[in-house]
């Protein structure tokens, strides 16, 4: 028997196995407990799920559940309630949106062994194509997102941008700008650090704040909205799709839409930090 249930009904759950359930029923769920998940979560076609966290914690460290969470055509899901989703594994990822996401608050971290090759790490965000899935799109309006991964040869990209910093490149890296062969060390670092915490290409991404770890929202999805001039920057040289509401390629420089603040800092172990904010 199917039941369905009215919009306003709140599902309180503190196992894998009651979150499981509750996802399938099309709930609002609401954290109880610190759970360690045994199962993908999956948001049937046409249904809305709101995940209050309720300041808990989603533990995943069995290699299985990937990705944690997917949407399908015409669902919503909707992250909230400023808890933790830490996952274990470097290759499992958190979410495949073939629906709409929209993450609220939060914490999301990937905690992987120093030294794990970027080919051994799987993106936060799975890159879903919008065919044959519909219209989706991820909506980020807060929260903390650690991939786990960075390449520190993109240490230098903000000084690069300003200038105070030289950009080396070999001729060979010059012949080969904008296309996949590229092995420039800063370039291919940029598009490594980007993949691996916002991918999702077609114009999905929409966001609106939080503190992103390793990457600059601004860079777009795998760096494509960075300058091909004075220094080619820029991993790609076709468009993948910007991260900011209303932001557009500049071959000059890096452009911030209006409204938009973001402000660097650092985590504990030296990584850069970005924090998004927007007051448009």
């Amino acid at each position: 028997v199917t039941v369905n249930y009215p919009a306003s009904y709140v599902r309180e759950v503190s196992s894998s196995e009651e979150l499981k359930k509750a996802f399938e029923a099309g709930a609002n769920i609401v954290l109880s407990a610190d759970v360690t998940l045994e199962e993908k979560l999956e948001v049937a076609e046409g249904k809305n799920v709101n995940l209050d966290l309720n300041g808990k914690k989603i533990t995943v460290t069995d290699a299985a559940v990937d990705p944690v969470f997917t949407t399908q055509k015409g669902s919503t899901f909707t992250i909230t309630g400023n808890g933790t989703v830490e996952l274990t594994k470097p290759f499992i990822s958190l979410i495949l949106p073939r629906g709409d996401v929209v993450i609220e608050n939060g914490t999301f971290i990937k905690t992987i062994p120093a030294g794990t090759p970027a080919n051994e790490v799987g993106p936060l965000f799975v890159g879903a194509k919008v065919s044959p899935w519909g219209s989706q799109t991820v909506t980020i309006k807060g929260g903390y997102f650690d991939g786990g991964y960075y390449n520190a040869d993109a240490a230098d990209i903000d000084e690069i941008l300003a200038g105070t910093k030289t950009f080396d490149e070999t001729a060979d890296d010059i012949a080969k700008r904008g296309v996949s062969t590229d092995k420039n060390a800063v370039r291919v670092a940029i598009k490594q650090n980007v993949q691996l915490l916002l991918n999702l290409s077609y114009n999905l991404f929409e966001v609106y704040g939080g503190t992103f770890v390793g990457a600059n929202p601004a860079w777009g999805d795998e760096g494509c909205m960075l300058p091909t001039t004075p220094n080619y920057l820029r991993p790609w040289s076709y468009y993948q799709g910007a991260l900011l509401a209303g932001q557009t390629f500049n071959e000059n420089g890096l452009v911030i839409p209006d409204g938009y603040t973001i402000t660097k800092g650092a985590t504990a172990d030296g990584r850069p930090t970005y924090t998004v904010t927007y007051n448009k």
